[in-house]
């Protein structure tokens, strides 16, 4: 782990991390100081997978039965309003140039007891294909599968287009940032 304070790497000794996941990097979210993310050993056997940086500690946290039981649904992890959600949506598919109506389900964590409450279910989205994240303002932010940027007000379900165009598929991500009062140039002066 880097340690700001010292500038220097140090190992983690006596960390037990979980064994034999898959996490996905895309479906990952820093929240509350820990960082999170969805991983899979099989189908039938997923966690959402917590690193607590404070504590140094790993833990793993259930899923929604319907992640388990929905194997051709894509699963993000995002924060929204300073809580950690779950956005679940199909997989992007198309059939000679027909794209079906998409739905996101949009599920937050109870951090007292772990559990899931569905909040939102956005749509139907034509031609919206993935989750990247959301504004502090509440917009829902998503590619579309030619590549380009739209979000979604999640009250109104009002797109508006933004002028940002990746590669596609798959190819924009959406990064959240923290201000802070540690100064990274110091850091980088030596």
């Amino acid at each position: 782990m880097y340690d700001l304070s010292t500038d220097s790497w140090r190992e983690l000794v006596d960390v037990v991390a979980p064994s034999a996941y898959f996490c996905d990097p895309s479906s990952c979210a820093s929240w509350n100081g820990d960082f999170y993310w969805y991983g899979y050993r099989h189908i039938h056997d997923q966690a959402i997978i917590g690193f607590s940086m404070t504590h140094e500690v790993f833990d793993e946290m259930p899923v929604l039965e319907v992640c388990l039981l929905d194997h051709y649904s894509e699963r993000k992890l995002l924060v929204l309003n300073d809580s950690l959600v779950l956005v679940i949506y199909p997989e992007h598919f198309s059939i000679e140039g027909y794209e079906p109506e998409k739905y996101f389900g949009i599920w937050v964590m109870n951090e007292y007891d772990m559990s899931w409450t569905k909040i939102f279910t956005v749509g139907p989205l034509e031609g919206l294909d993935w989750a990247l994240g959301f504004r502090e303002n509440g917009e829902f932010l998503l590619e579309s599968g030619d590549g380009w940027m739209r979000s979604c007000n999640i009250s109104t379900q009002e797109i508006k287009e933004y002028q940002v165009y990746g590669r596609p598929p798959r190819s924009l991500e959406v990064l959240l940032y923290t201000e802070s009062l540690v100064s990274v140039k110091r850091h980088m002066e030596h």
